[in-house]
């Protein structure tokens, strides 16, 4: 479980600097763009369609990144309200689901990125499967996170079992 940890803890590093990047970058454009098309009347050709992908790619990325930091909603007054002996069967049921749905995310992201590989962007001339791409990938590391969480919550349960056997 450790060096799982810690393979995670330096993934999300990597991962909170692209994100910064991508928030700079994207910040930068879009400003880049009201100033050009309202100031000079200029627009830049490129600048909306390279937002709209940062943006895909922030969305992705950072879901991945609130499952690390369990940023994520979580209905505390569903849980709550589960007896107190189930409440870790049922996160780990939620954790499962979830997984699931990362499983479908990977797979048809992928289809969609192979799909799309062969055509070009509108302004920016760079293939289809760049925006894509993020889709599956933000998926695997949502997946990743999560199987580190519920490692987590398993080896708690069995803490907590050895603690109360030796009660």
């Amino acid at each position: 479980m450790y060096w799982i940890k810690k393979c995670n803890d330096y993934v999300f590093k990597i991962l909170r600097l692209l994100l910064v990047a991508i928030v700079m970058v994207l910040t930068g454009v879009t400003f880049l763009q009201v100033v050009l098309r309202y100031v000079l009347k200029l627009p830049l050709p490129w600048g909306e369609e390279l937002a709209r992908y940062l943006f895909v790619w922030l969305t992705f990325l950072g879901s991945a990144a609130a499952v690390r930091t369990k940023a994520h909603i979580i209905m505390d007054l569903v849980i709550n309200a589960i007896p107190v002996r189930f409440r870790k069967l049922v996160n780990i049921l939620a954790y499962i689901i979830f997984l699931a749905f990362c499983g479908l995310l990977i797979i048809q992201g992928w289809q969609l990125m192979v799909m799309n590989m062969g055509q070009k962007s509108d302004a920016l001339k760079v293939p289809m499967a760049y925006p894509y791409v993020v889709i599956p990938l933000g998926a695997f590391f949502m997946a990743v996170f999560l199987l580190e969480q519920v490692m987590e919550i398993m080896q708690s349960r069995d803490a907590e079992q050895t603690k109360s056997a030796a009660n």
